[in-house]
């Protein structure tokens, strides 16, 4: 597999594992409430978790980390270099945090 392949990876990755807190709230909290039926609780249970993960990112820096460094960024600058004409081998991967 090639850099990009495991860096996204790695994203998902720890993504997946950062849900699982939120996911357990949003049970607990779903399941201890009277309402809608199996499939709506599934479907709140998966909106809380994603609102949670959301303001717990945004509190913890998580987001702006990120930003910062996500493969995503790189992809978009990179993308940018390319289309003033430089090659993806000259200009390589660009990393914010990094002096030149």
């Amino acid at each position: 597999m090639d850099k990009e392949t495991l860096e996204l990876i790695d994203e998902a990755v720890m993504v997946g594992l950062l849900s699982l807190p939120p996911w357990f709230v949003a049970s607990a909290l779903v399941d201890n409430t009277k309402g809608p039926g199996d499939g709506d609780r599934i479907l709140l249970k998966v909106f809380l978790a994603g609102a949670l993960f959301h303001i717990g990112a945004e509190l913890s820096g998580f987001n702006d980390w990120y930003i910062d460094n996500g493969l995503a960024k790189r992809k978009r600058i990179v993308g940018m270099y390319e289309a003033y004409g430089a090659e993806r081998g000259q200009m390589g991967y660009y990393y914010p945090n990094m002096r030149y």
